[in-house]
């Protein structure tokens, strides 16, 4: 039996646990055709239920009526946070949610005011589960279950476009990406709970498959024959292992020759607008102190994405002792894009509040150069090293120099933090541990960082800047180079960006080159960073390619999916900066 799971987890490869789910607090909201337990909110829950009921119908349209014996409510449990979720539910980290045949469910993590976009995760996720109570027996292929249930995350929506794929869809078009024979014919697999498509990562993959459902079900041209794909694919009995062929050779059948289908798929995907949510309506002083938890939670919601106005501060700043948890957590990620030293107490005093979630937000929230005050008790924070030394490390505070020396050498942490407590090192003499043999490629390029600013500063009769430093490492190395006849010396960005092409030149010469190009923001600089995005190259190297991509173009499209975690990182953290 094939099972049918979204965002990176296949249901099938999860284990059953009839127990997980007993939550010492939730709330459980029935409706009609869903049951919905939740440990956040009793009318998110509700929310929900009611964007799944206005969803049912159309599923019912589109794949026909449930048979007899299974019409009883469809389960959704909905995990506070994403670790919870992860943990407790299921749940891989980094997954949104999944549909879990074993114990007939969907589990979600929640996402706060997601309701306002329609649940479209959600939605993803009961369509998996109708499809399986369905046709549970029936093969289908992979392209076909993810672009179905993609397509429905765009029910809300007046033009019936996923927000979550039309930017990821024409981006693979402008790769080159949208090849239908090959989309057809790649099959697919679960291995570590995860599922894997050769030569796609999973966001690319659900995007492209989303665009052809999208195509097929909408386009005047396929619309009708589509259809009749479907009713047939429904009817037959192919075994897994030649559904693939069978599929396609059915969609020919019904909608015409692939190559032509292949060149007016890629025609719509080129014409999709993105969806452009409506802004968020102003907040005032008054809903951050409603009588109701979940009013409180939604306004300080909205506050964190228009940002924290003078108006708004003093009950924002109040709102961090609020007596509900979760309302604490919104609060504390809200006044961190504002933060200031009235906030630091109740930030201090959340890191003792017991509450996961409210504590890891506290943590982040600190690592700021006004949060001087919680120095003392960073130190001290034993559960959450990593987070609290990335902390101290953006703090900057003298007090902290010795706990980030003694960081820099410790292989208990993670490389991000060992690499930040060695950036944020003053440049003195002395200051810095020897960090040449560390296994950390990351963290011997913070460390060599730290070394060049000590270096250019020695030299200059005055504070010199980062740009200046590495611009002056790699002029020292390409013009030692052996003058070539008639070439005329480099200056400036072509001399960063031939840095990149040489190959005698060391990697950290390159890692300045990516650094000083991306604080630039040069554009020429684009072919040759992605050059360096391989992943035969070195970490440090690498990630810096990828960040300096990120601050030039303002997309995450530069690295191979076999850098996973770290490059994803490193490039979240820069579209942050």
């Amino acid at each position: 039996m094939r099972v049918w799971a979204s965002l990176l987890v296949f249901a099938a490869a999860l284990p059953a646990a009839p127990d997980r789910h007993a939550w010492r607090d939730r709330a459980v909201v029935r409706t009609a055709r869903f049951w919905v337990e939740t440990n956040a909110f009793e009318e998110s829950a509700r929310s929900l239920g009611s964007a799944l009921e206005a969803v049912r119908p159309l599923f019912e349209d589109r794949f026909g009526p449930l048979p007899a014996g299974r019409r009883e409510p469809m389960r959704v449990l909905l995990f506070r946070t994403r670790e919870e979720y992860a943990q407790i539910g299921g749940g891989i980290e980094g997954a949104l949610g999944h549909f879990d045949s074993a114990e007939d469910a969907c589990s979600l993590a929640w996402r706060g005011d997601e309701g306002d976009a329609g649940w479209p995760i959600a939605v993803h996720e009961a369509c998996h589960h109708y499809l399986w109570r369905r046709h549970g027996r029936v093969a289908l292929p992979s392209w076909y279950g993810e672009g179905i249930a993609c397509w429905f995350e765009g029910a809300s929506d007046e033009a019936g476009v996923s927000r979550l794929r039309a930017h990821t869809a024409r981006a693979a078009l402008e790769a080159g990406e949208l090849e239908l024979e090959r989309l057809l014919l790649t099959p697919s697999e679960v291995r570590a709970g995860r599922i894997q498509v050769r030569g796609y990562t999973p966001a690319r993959y659900y995007a492209i498959a989303w665009s052809l459902v999208h195509f097929l079900a909408t386009d005047p041209g396929t619309r009708a024959g589509f259809r009749r794909f479907e009713l047939r694919l429904f009817a037959q009995r192919a075994p897994a292992h030649e559904i693939l062929a069978r599929a396609r050779d059915l969609l020919e059948e019904e909608c015409g020759d692939v190559a032509d289908l292949e060149r007016r798929w890629r025609e719509h995907v080129g014409a999709l607008a993105d969806p452009v949510p409506p802004p968020p309506p102003p907040v005032y002083p008054f809903e951050l102190a409603s009588e109701s938890a979940h009013a409180r939670f939604l306004a300080l919601s909205r506050v964190r994405r228009t940002g924290v106005s003078p108006d708004l501060r003093e009950e924002t700043v109040a709102r961090l002792v609020d007596p509900d948890v979760i309302v604490r957590t919104a609060a504390v990620d809200a006044i961190a894009g504002a933060m200031g030293p009235d906030a630091v107490p109740a930030l201090v005093a959340a890191l003792d509040a017991g509450d996961r979630a409210l504590k890891t937000a506290a943590l982040r929230a600190l690592a700021h150069p006004c949060a001087s005050a919680a120095v003392p008790r960073l130190l001290v924070e034993s559960d959450d090293r990593d987070a609290a030394l990335s902390a101290l490390a953006s703090i900057g505070d003298a007090r902290a120099h010795a706990a980030l020396r003694a960081a820099v050498s410790d292989a208990r942490l993670s490389p991000a933090t060992r690499s930040a407590c060695a950036a944020a090192l003053p440049p003195v003499a002395g200051v810095l541990p020897d960090t040449s043999s560390d296994e950390e490629a990351s963290v011997r390029e913070a460390a060599r960082e730290a070394l060049l600013r000590l270096g250019a500063s020695c030299d200059a009769p005055g504070p010199i800047s980062e740009p200046l430093a590495l611009a002056r490492e790699i002029d020292v190395f390409l013009r030692a180079r052996p003058a070539r006849a008639g070439a005329q010396p480099e200056a400036g960005e072509p001399l960063a960006i031939g840095a990149l092409s040489e190959p005698r030149a060391p990697d950290g010469v390159k890692w300045a080159a990516c650094r000083l190009l991306g604080l630039a923001g040069s554009r020429a600089a684009v072919p040759a960073l992605r050059r360096l995005c391989r992943y035969d190259r070195p970490d440090a190297l690498r990630l810096e390619a990828v960040r300096a991509l990120v601050r030039i173009t303002g997309e995450t499209r530069g690295f191979s999916p076999g850098q996973q975690a770290r490059a994803r990182e490193a490039a979240y953290r820069a579209w942050a900066e």
